[in-house]
């Protein structure tokens, strides 16, 4: 029974992986999705931060950048290491959004395939409950006929002999 289950398991395993392939091959759609943005309160305090603000601290001098209001001027131009250093941040954030999307979009095929082998399952259930019910009652009505066919025989068995014995 182990085995069977297990080798059931494997088999559902497989056609979840096979729709799943069959959704990354889909094409995206025309809107990708976009994670909802933070609140500038909401945002946590990174160790960039967190070493700016002890260096201010120490010294008497005070950094910029170490809030939102200190950002510098957009027309006074920022450095090419700056700008890199912002661009790959950003394309990180979109990987981890992407990969996500796709673990997200994992779950939904995973849900709806389990949700469709339950709907199955519970199908072949009623099936066979319904068969069991149905053989139960032909062998009511067999068991009841043999019955009615034996005692019929007997009581003609029993007629024929007093018949020869009289």
């Amino acid at each position: 029974e182990r085995e069977q289950r297990a080798m059931q398991e494997s088999l559902a395993a497989c056609r979840i992986q096979a729709v799943f392939r069959g959704h990354k091959a889909r094409p995206p759609p025309e809107e990708p999705v976009r994670p909802p943005r933070r609140k500038a309160w909401e945002v946590e305090e990174t160790d960039w931060h967190q070493q700016l603000r002890s260096l201010t601290e120490n010294t008497d001098r005070h950094l910029a950048g170490l809030n939102k209001l200190d950002k510098p001027d957009p027309e006074a131009g920022e450095s090419e290491w700056r700008k890199k250093i912002r661009r790959r941040a950003a394309s990180k954030k979109t990987k981890r959004y992407k990969k996500e999307a796709r673990h997200y979009a994992a779950l939904a095929v995973q849900t709806v395939a389990r949700g469709a082998m339950a709907r199955r399952a519970y199908k072949l259930m009623r099936w066979n409950a319904r068969q069991v019910k149905e053989v139960q009652a032909v062998t009511r009505i067999q068991s009841t006929y043999r019955g009615h066919h034996m005692r019929a025989r007997m009581a003609k068995a029993v007629y024929d002999a007093q018949y020869r014995a009289a």
